[in-house]
């Protein structure tokens, strides 16, 4: 029985009970209806965002859930500090290589729908962004505005001094 997924702009998707359950939440939707389910509406996802989340998910449809990539157990700390990104399997490589917009919407639907390596690889992602950048650099690649008082950074930069030294 395929399961239909609706993004907000009303494009349905069909895929698979087991592509379906690589959400932890829509395997909750899915146990709780039975074999009477409707399509599922996903008020927070784009048509865009959810093709991806959904070709993420077949792809690792396989894999067991509570035996997904947690790449800091794999690695440990000190490894995810030092470029992860190299080595993440390939197939997952490719498909974070997206414009930070999209990646940013991934992420969040990861989280929403509760997909643990998703939302691992999304992170990931994103903290190889930052990786080198100065503050002014990451508010101008997220548009942060520098909303910090006369001389209210310098006293903050004063204070956390160690957490700044290379």
């Amino acid at each position: 029985m395929p399961i239909i997924l609706q993004a907000y702009d009303d494009k349905e998707f069909k895929v698979d009970k087991q592509t379906a359950e690589r959400s932890l939440v829509l395997k909750s939707m899915i146990e709780r209806a039975g074999d009477s389910i409707a399509p599922i509406p996903l008020p927070k996802l784009s048509s865009l965002v959810l093709e991806k989340v959904i070709m993420f998910c077949k792809h690792h449809k396989a894999d067991q859930v509570d035996k997904s990539k947690d790449y800091e157990d794999i690695l440990g700390p000190r490894k995810m500090r030092n470029g992860l990104i190299r080595d993440m399997d390939e197939w997952d490589k490719e498909f974070i290589k997206v414009d930070k917009d999209l990646l940013m919407d991934i992420v969040m639907a990861a989280n929403f729908l509760d997909i643990k390596n998703l939302l691992d690889i999304g992170c990931l992602a994103i903290a190889y962004m930052l990786t080198g950048k100065t503050p002014e650099e990451i508010r101008a690649t997220f548009g942060i505005p520098k909303d910090f008082a006369p001389g209210e950074e310098e006293r903050i930069e004063q204070e956390h001094a160690w957490a700044l030294r290379p």
